[in-house]
């Protein structure tokens, strides 16, 4: 095999995939699959793709390689369950599934069907994410004890609202504390190189018919006893920033806009003045070459650019074969969903610790 062929589950989301891929080199969507006969057509079209589903079995069925599921939350544990049980590699949208018990099941059929699995948390290639997670691995910011990150959007402003319909309404709206959370903690979790151990939440405001609080804040303790604080909002009136973290070092820290025109601050110990940031644009000689994939025009926005990578990583894994290895496997995917899970039991219980489950 000298290419990945990827089959593309759900045109929706799935689109910016096909986009994305046209620029990897160890991988072609060759398939696609929806319900929907426009999006087919219109995606077929527009990306020369020939090979055509609305039947997820004959999709299956067809002699792709691995598959990309970017249908809804309360889908996934079905579209890859199968899509293992097929013999297929699974390159996953997040969050995992929307249950325990569905992750659990993913993970089973990750382990008996031998294929790789990969959780696609896009924000883990965010372009100022992948220099500063190089710089921390230089080891210029010390020994990283603390982290933080914002999920904040304002659905109040959409034309549909409240009526907020589909996944996003069963996801964002019906629960308490942090279930859309991978974008939050994974590119966290993955500078720390820890699993978060236990989580504490709790919740403030509320909205007629909702019950998600309008905001809440959590507290994650990972494994080697490091801190990390989330705050997630879908109903504050306020400006959307769902792309801020901050991470504290024994020799440094990095703090991502707050605001708009603002930039990626980094201020490192004997390097700089005190009381002095630097952009972390000036430390580009740490920004991995696999960029270099990546027109400066094809950089569709400023924290989604780095997909194309995340896919070319997928599937040079696959063609890598037993050596290969996920950048986001079975395990730190199901930890980081759980502790959203564990969020809502917190807040429903006055915020006292919840234990995150492993596999």
């Amino acid at each position: 095999m000298s290419q990945v062929k990827l089959g593309m589950l759900g045109l929706g989301r799935g689109a910016t995939y096909a986009k994305a891929a046209a620029l990897c080199k160890n991988a072609k969507i060759t398939a696609i699959c929806d319900i929907l006969p426009d999006k087919l057509s219109k995606t077929a079209s527009q990306y020369g793709i020939t090979a055509t589903y609305t039947d997820f079995g004959e999709f299956l069925g067809s002699d792709i390689d691995a598959i990309v599921v970017a249908t809804p939350i309360t889908l996934h544990a079905d579209h890859c369950i199968k899509a293992l049980e097929a013999g297929k590699h699974v390159l996953s949208e997040v969050t995992v599934a929307a249950s325990l018990d569905e992750c659990s099941r993913i993970a089973d059929a990750v382990k008996k069907s031998g294929k790789k699995y990969m959780l696609a948390e896009n924000y883990c290639y965010i372009r100022p994410w992948m220099i500063l997670s190089n710089i921390v691995k230089q080891g210029l910011l010390g020994e990283i004890y603390y982290g933080e990150s914002d999920y904040l959007m304002d659905f109040q402003l959409r034309a549909d609202f409240p009526n907020v319909s589909g996944w996003r309404k069963k996801v964002y709206f019906d629960h308490k504390g942090h279930p859309y959370i991978t974008h939050s903690l994974g590119p966290l979790c993955q500078l720390f190189g820890e699993k978060i151990q236990s989580v504490s939440c709790m919740g403030a405001g509320s909205y007629p018919g909702f019950k998600a609080d309008n905001t809440c804040v959590l507290l994650c303790r990972t494994e080697k006893g490091n801190l990390i604080r989330l705050r997630n909002s879908f109903i504050s009136a306020r400006p959307d920033n769902f792309t801020y973290y901050s991470v504290q070092g024994t020799k440094g820290c990095y703090e991502a806009p707050r605001v708009s025109g603002d930039i990626h601050r980094i201020h490192i110990r004997g390097m700089h003045k005190p009381n002095e940031w630097h952009d972390i644009n000036e430390f580009s000689e740490y920004l991995p070459d696999e960029w270099k994939m990546i027109p400066a025009d094809k950089v569709s926005d400023g924290y989604d650019g780095g997909l194309p990578i995340l896919i070319e990583r997928f599937a040079k894994c696959i063609l890598e074969g037993e050596e290969g290895k996920v950048d986001i496997d079975i395990n730190d995917a199901v930890n980081w969903t759980a502790t959203g899970f564990m969020s809502e039991a917190s807040a429903e219980n006055g915020g006292i610790p919840f234990n995150v489950p492993s596999l």
